[in-house]
């Protein structure tokens, strides 16, 4: 999760990230986001990673994301 904390953008882990019932969370820049470790191969603008998300109901989803190019500073 990314916020401003005394006028500074600051990153921390969460465990989880909440989706409220019949509800949307939006994963974005300057917010919460996904980061991956442990890649066999740098990512570049344009490409197309696929993950498969796993929530608590044991319900998985697929995901196609783009990669997308850090655009100047975060909000």
């Amino acid at each position: 999760e990314m916020k401003r904390v005394d006028g500074m953008m600051s990153m921390s882990p969460v465990q989880r990230i909440e989706v409220p019932a019949k509800g949307v969370t939006e994963l974005r820049p300057g917010g919460y986001h996904l980061m991956l470790f442990g890649l066999k191969a740098p990512l570049a603008a344009d490409d197309t990673v696929r993950l498969t998300l796993t929530f608590d109901d044991g319900s998985v989803v697929r995901v196609a994301a783009p990669v997308r190019a850090m655009q100047g500073r975060m909000p």
